[in-house]
């Protein structure tokens, strides 16, 4: 609530910053889901690019592309020319991949058409050789950047309709699975965020790696290989092209980005690959069930009112803050053992505010009432007796 005020107050902005982007699911995958709850998503190579030079991830390519892999994403944007002998280099080996996806960019929404007027993609001496999705992610706030929590699967740009980047690489390898994923046809995607390749969520490449004259890629054979920045190296420390994610440690407050952009592309593939997503509850489940429980609540304090008059602060207080422990505990378990979002927020608020709202209504509305009808009454009766 407090982060909601639209007050700029040296006292509320601390507060503001903190819990604008706190979701109670991020504890689930921040704290309680253990690293050793899913295993290394084998479908999946992660490849550091680096700062290679166009020639550089060419050259990248060609050793990959060797070992047959089944697609082969770049989350990289080439959108001009520059070295002749760089762009040549890569244009030739784009060419020879057979599977290739490229990252796009939709921009400039157009609210009077719902659709955006800019499609933003590489030179197309690159597109030439493969197709694009773009990866725009939902993350942006006016002024900071949030956790990066959901993806858009589709978007319409000027009457085409382009796929999201993981959406595009995931539906060249198994088309079937993408055919049932577009038919659920949300808007956005909640990510079911596996792990970070730090964690061993992911096989990850590093740049020298695939340069070794004595590393043996075989087991990138009819895998999805994403090739992306992931630093300078894996021991380098960088904050360059990181997001926030449900995952950081600091679920609250968070201090720096946890993961690479290529990273949140690969967990959003594996959950479509395993069809293990996060469903929204219906929000009329969430009205009706803040409903019921004010209802009981009012109901409830009503007999405490009558009954133990004395008693009724310290009652309800207790009764209130045992209820949002239970609607807080309810959230986070229908999260990690179901995968299903539910907003409870206008139950807890009914909860919080039932006790002083039903004190608000005896003790003033009420008597207000009574009294006005008795002036009335009174009035009439005067009246009767003098006619």
């Amino acid at each position: 609530m407090l982060s909601s005020i639209p007050i700029q107050s040296d006292v509320l902005n601390p507060v503001e910053s903190t819990f604008d982007d706190f979701e109670l699911t991020d504890i689930v995958f921040s704290k309680l889901r253990p690293d050793t709850l899913y295993k290394a998503d084998t479908n999946i190579v992660l490849v550091n690019i680096g700062r290679l030079n166009r020639a550089g991830i060419a050259e990248q390519i060609n050793i990959i592309n060797q070992y047959k892999p089944k697609v082969i994403g770049i989350d990289a944007a080439f959108r001009t020319p520059k070295s002749l002998e760089g762009d040549t280099a890569l244009a030739h080996a784009m060419a020879r991949v057979d599977n290739l996806v490229l990252v796009s960019g939709v921009h400039q929404f157009n609210k009077e058409t719902n659709q955006y007027d800019t499609l933003e993609t590489s030179h197309p001496m690159f597109t030439l050789h493969g197709t694009t999705g773009f990866a725009n992610l939902i993350v942006e706030s006016d002024d900071y950047y949030k956790s990066c929590r959901s993806f858009s699967p589709k978007e319409n740009v000027r009457g085409h309709t382009e796929l999201a980047f993981p959406v595009k690489v995931a539906q060249v390898y198994q088309p079937s699975i993408i055919k049932r994923f577009l038919q659920r046809d949300n808007a956005y995607e909640y990510i079911n965020y596996r792990g970070n390749f730090t964690s061993g969520s992911f096989y990850a490449v590093d740049v020298a790696e695939v340069f070794d004259p004595e590393w043996d890629g075989s087991f990138l054979k009819d895998k999805i290989v994403l090739m992306g920045y992931m630093g300078e190296n894996f021991q380098s420390r960088t904050l360059e092209d990181k997001l926030y994610t449900p995952l950081n440690e600091n679920y609250v407050g968070k201090a720096h980005p946890d993961m690479y952009g290529v990273v949140v592309h690969a967990n959003s593939i594996s959950m479509i690959l395993r069809e293990e997503y996060i469903n929204d509850a219906p929000t009329v489940i969430e009205i009706v069930i803040a409903v019921v429980l004010c209802f009981l609540n009012v109901v409830l304090f009503t007999l405490i009112m009558n009954h133990f008059g004395d008693w009724y602060d310290s009652l309800t207080i207790i009764w209130q803050l045992m209820q949002t422990c239970i609607i807080m505990y309810v959230v986070v378990a229908l999260f990690y053992m179901f995968n299903l979002k539910i907003n409870l927020t206008l139950a807890l608020a009914a909860v919080l505010l039932s006790s002083n709202a039903l004190e608000l209504y005896y003790h003033i509305v009420l008597r207000m009432y009574n009294r006005t009808h008795f002036i009335k009454f009174v009035s009439n009766k005067s009246k009767k007796q003098v006619t």
